[in-house]
């Protein structure tokens, strides 16, 4: 890991701490977005004004985002030991559960806050991946602290995923509903939407680790939200690509979505093979091709830089709900450079290829016995380099800045060349178009090919 890996970390973990510490509540709260020039994209100005790095663009406040800004900075406290990071960690994990711990049988945590103008209102509804980003994030914490008020959050948010099992449809919910005249959480399923993420992210975080359920939500990710689609190249060609949907019902191949599936595939198929070997070879065939669509997408993708991966591949964009409009349904994305879909990316190529479980952001890392601790001043030195002998990904997934996702993930790795070392894929669910369809030992994936900074 070089010093410009630590030196983007940094940045990233101080940015978090700063506009959790500069909120106008100031008691672990943090927006969905703020301006775009602050303390990530340039040297940060001490002779500024605070508000100059921290105004607020979207006022909105999100569980997940905040539960992926307490994953970022634990994991950063885990390599560096400066407690201002399990601080702020601490702070945040402490206003969620003071403030969106929902009384219900169904348990859980509510959606976050929104801005009327002059307060923040609670929003009602409970999102399954939310409640998942929080249990990875109360975990991380209680790995940390051993402080019971992790393990009592941990319960919570397992509680809600369980009860969002619909064993008739074999799959998790998307979430609950809220009562429409009040706001407040109700027990009830939001029966207008099915989504990946939900089953994707779930078996990555092990909160209800049950294998049969893991194999029957992969199953229906199959059948509902796994598709092929053609997209132009940046060279007017056609090629196919193996992906899925953001949600059943939507159109288009969803990257993000996409990147966690191939990972939970990966997952399953390890834990499957003694019970259920064709089955297991089956859903490692399936996320060696979908990862196999990640580097093509890298590589060809119209609007792509050889470098990062962009959101979705068709100009129309991914939609990713059916028609109707309830809960976003209008929302897409499109055929740019994104964030989010390059660092699942990397996530997903590290933990396909290196094995590596720790590029699983909902991986308890606190158990991560080899931790590179990582001294003051080297950190901070221009010519010193900091080794270890497992190239760790120290995901630095931080909240999303660019709509209601609830992740955007940073691999402060980014991973500068992967060389590929998969389990042997066979029985490829269809062809590309260029005859690539499987990776070997010999291959080699370019993920960033240049310096960090």
């Amino acid at each position: 890991m070089s010093n410009n890996q630590l030196s983007l970390a940094k940045r990233i973990c101080d940015t978090l701490v700063l506009i959790t510490d500069l909120d106008l509540v100031g008691d672990g709260r943090s927006r969905s977005a703020y301006n775009q020039i602050n303390p990530i994209f340039r040297d940060f100005n001490p002779d500024s004004p605070p508000d100059y790095y921290t105004t607020p663009v979207e006022n909105t406040i999100y569980t997940g985002n905040l539960a992926f800004i307490v994953i970022a900075l634990g994991r950063y406290y885990l390599i560096t030991k400066e407690y201002k990071y399990l601080k702020s960690a601490s702070l945040i994990a402490n206003f969620i559960h003071s403030n969106l711990a929902v009384d219900l049988p169904w348990g859980g945590y509510a959606g976050g806050f929104k801005w009327d103008g002059t307060k923040d209102v609670a929003i009602g509804f409970r999102s399954t991946e939310h409640n998942i980003d929080l249990y990875a994030a109360a975990r991380l914490l209680f790995g940390i602290t051993n402080n019971p008020l992790y393990e009592t959050m941990m319960s919570v948010a397992k509680t809600f995923v369980s009860n969002m099992w619909n064993e008739e449809v074999k799959s998790y919910m998307v979430g609950t509903l809220s009562n429409n005249e009040t706001n407040l959480p109700i027990d009830e399923w939001n029966l207008y939407n099915y989504a990946t993420d939900a089953q994707t992210w779930k078996i990555l975080s092990d909160i209800d680790n049950n294998l049969e359920r893991n194999t029957l939500a992969l199953e229906w990710v199959q059948n509902y939200t796994l598709v092929t689609e053609k997209a132009q190249d940046k060279d007017g060609i056609s090629r196919e690509y193996l992906g899925t949907l953001f949600g059943a019902g939507g159109t288009g191949i969803q990257l993000e979505n996409t990147a966690s599936a191939a990972m939970a595939f990966f997952k399953v198929a390890g834990t499957l093979y003694d019970q259920d070997p064709v089955k297991s070879q089956y859903f490692y065939d399936l996320s060696g091709n979908i990862a196999v669509t990640l580097t093509q997408v890298q590589k060809y993708a119209a609007n792509g830089d050889g470098h990062g991966i962009v959101a979705a591949l068709q100009i129309e964009g991914a939609k990713v709900w059916p028609g109707n409009e309830f809960a976003g349904g209008s929302w897409r994305y499109f055929p740019v450079l994104h964030t989010a879909a390059s660092a699942w990316a990397g996530l997903a190529l590290k933990y396909i290829y290196y094995g590596d479980i720790y590029a699983n952001p909902y991986a308890d890392y606190s158990q991560n016995s080899n931790i590179p601790l990582v001294e003051r001043s080297s950190a901070t030195s221009n010519n010193s380099e900091i080794n270890h002998t497992n190239t760790i990904a120290i995901v630095i997934s931080v909240v999303s800045l660019i709509a209601s996702v609830a992740l955007l993930g940073i691999n402060i790795v980014l991973v500068r060349k992967l060389k590929a070392q998969p389990k042997t894929f066979v029985n490829p669910p269809f062809d590309f178009e260029d005859k690539i369809t499987i990776l070997t030992p010999a291959d080699e994936v370019s993920l960033v090919d240049r310096e960090l900074l």
